[in-house]
């Protein structure tokens, strides 16, 4: 069950561990603009430069918001007087679950990271990367356990020790197929297999449990509070003359990048030839 106490604990230990990450993204990104491309969303499709959300985007920022709703009422919920029904104890675990298995198969989410990893490793930002979603084409799971645990255990081992605390490709798996069970306070997994190295775990107490989920929620806020940390230094950079982003798909190798100026976009960003496209239609300067 959600704890404000545990959270302050294990904030700390989740911030360096992000902060190491951003930090060597930014001290090995190969263009000075790649560290906003991550913010941005660049990517492209069939050579086409993009910039923004796009459906991804959208579907995570409405994920966001059962996260956001999530976190405010289960610990509202354990800070109640009086304790917790078992009843109770026990759905709320069921949506700690949930919320374990959206941030872990969000597409959006796992192509931050991955990014991340090859600005971190000195690589080029990944513009035509795709989370895949056939296993012919890999999985989500080697993304997360290969190219970005294992990648960076020696560039940012606080960070790649982070993702091997809290995710676990076996307790994924048995949320999104329902392959568990709970008597009193512990969790039984199905598919356990005594000697197996896919399927390990016999049970976790909610106690332990409690590990994976607390770590995952501070995970997914600290990767958040990073990137507008990111985004709030390349808006105080770009001036009147905007943040230069390489994109090896452009004749020219490179655009030119400006915050967006529109109050419904307090955030964005958009290509130079955009919004002067936008301004020359009557937008205020």
């Amino acid at each position: 069950m959600l704890s404000v106490e545990r959270l302050r604990k294990l904030e700390p230990i989740v911030r360096q561990a992000v902060e190491e990450l951003f930090g060597k993204a930014r001290k090995s990104q190969i263009h000075p603009g790649d560290m906003l491309l991550l913010y941005a969303n660049g990517f492209a499709i069939g050579g086409k430069l993009l910039l923004g959300p796009g459906l991804l985007g959208i579907e995570y920022s409405t994920q966001f918001r059962f996260f956001d709703t999530f976190r405010k009422e289960a610990l509202a919920v354990s800070q109640a007087p009086g304790g917790i029904d078992p009843a109770l104890r026990e759905f709320l675990v069921h949506l700690e679950m949930l919320a374990y298995l959206k941030i872990w198969e969000a597409e959006f989410f796992i192509r931050q990271l991955y990014q991340l990893a090859q600005l971190a490793q000195g690589k080029e930002y990944a513009w035509d990367f795709e989370v895949p979603t056939h296993n012919r084409d890999g999985s989500k799971q080697e993304i997360i356990r290969k190219d970005i645990r294992d990648a960076l255990k020696v560039l940012c081992p606080k960070f790649a020790q982070l993702i091997t605390k809290c995710y676990r490709t076996q307790i994924r798996n048995a949320i999104a197929h329902s392959q568990f069970s709970i008597s009193g306070e512990v969790i039984g997994f199905s598919k356990y297999k005594q000697g197996s190295r896919d399927n390990p775990l016999s049970s976790l107490t909610f106690d332990a449990w409690g590990e994976y989920i607390h770590l995952t929620l501070l995970l997914q806020n600290e990767c958040t509070r990073c990137l507008q940390i990111e985004n709030e230094k390349y808006r105080n950079m770009s001036g009147a003359n905007g943040i230069e982003v390489r994109v090896p798909s452009l004749k020219a190798g490179a655009t030119i990048l400006l915050p967006d100026p529109r109050p419904d976009h307090p955030h964005g960003w958009l290509q130079k030839d955009v919004l002067e496209k936008i301004r020359a239609q009557g937008f205020p300067h």
